[in-house]
């Protein structure tokens, strides 16, 4: 998803961001039923954060 976030056309940004949405959701929804570890999950919410980081610099240099 970074790569696709660095190289798809802007008008597909919101596509992925709505997946980023999906994927944050269900990852929280994991984490409160206790089936995902809290090291595991800070180390996929940093790279989230990290793919909405360049999905806002993309957006921003459009």
């Amino acid at each position: 998803m970074l790569r696709e976030a660095k190289e798809v056309p802007l008008e597909r940004l919101d596509g992925i961001e709505e997946e980023l949405d999906t994927i944050a959701a269900w990852l929280l929804s994991r984490f409160v039923d206790g089936k995902i570890a809290p090291d595991r999950i800070g180390s996929v919410s940093a790279i989230v954060s990290q793919i909405r980081l360049v999905i806002e610099r993309r957006r921003k240099l459009a």
